[in-house]
């Protein structure tokens, strides 16, 4: 699957649920993804990007399969992120992922977070407050919804949850934030987009499409 995207696409992911599974597991998946990468590379003349699910139920495992992953890539570590369940996982796992390898992308993928962001629940707090805490624990990149256009809730108005995480100042529905040159984190627009799709978010970002 990687090597087929990746003779057009440039980025593709382990998801979620993807972690060490019997069906799946990470000595045997990972290989086949790096020779994938390198086949592609090579056939391309592009650089691909993968990111390696390190989720785990214990911080010393989690390390241990980021440290593995690695060691596969070789010199194409760069070229990997690391993705991490942060919502499921815990705020720790993101730290504990951040403070053990700092110069590594870290995919903050927000799953399950609807239970306590969701209008719906009446409790918790907002999709807004949970991306402005994966900024402070170090995340570079978070899923931040589609703005509607996907298969997630959410309205034009969460551009301004983008905005607080990729600027250094930015308004929020009750304050002003500045961050004080505190590192950015990459807003990421996913759930159910698609090519069609992606113009709509891009035009509400006023980014060029």
């Amino acid at each position: 699957a990687c090597y087929a995207f990746w003779q057009g696409g440039d980025f593709i992911k382990n998801d979620e649920p993807q972690g060490n599974q019997v069906f799946c597991q990470m000595n045997e998946c990972i290989p086949e993804v790096v020779k994938a990468m390198r086949a592609a590379i090579k056939e391309t003349g592009s650089s691909k990007l993968f990111s390696a699910n390190i989720t785990a139920d214990d911080p010393n495992e989690m390390i241990a399969r980021g440290k593995y992953v690695l060691s596969q890539f070789g010199p194409l570590g760069e070229n990997c992120a690391f993705l991490v369940d942060g919502y499921v996982a815990g705020g720790t796992a993101i730290t504990v992922a951040r403070r053990n390898f700092p110069s590594q992308f870290l995919h903050y993928h927000r799953a399950g977070h609807g239970a306590i962001t969701s209008p719906q629940t009446q409790r918790g707090y907002t999709a807004f407050v949970h991306t402005k805490i994966s900024r402070v624990i170090g995340a570079s990149g978070i899923h931040t919804g589609t703005m509607s256009f996907g298969k997630m809730e959410g309205d034009a108005s969460d551009k301004n949850i983008a905005f607080m995480l990729q600027d250094d100042e930015a308004d929020g529905p009750y304050y002003h934030q500045e961050w004080e040159g505190m590192k950015q984190t990459t807003p990421i627009i996913s759930g159910g987009m698609n090519a069609c799709a992606c113009q709509h978010s891009s035009r509400i970002l006023g980014t060029p499409t």
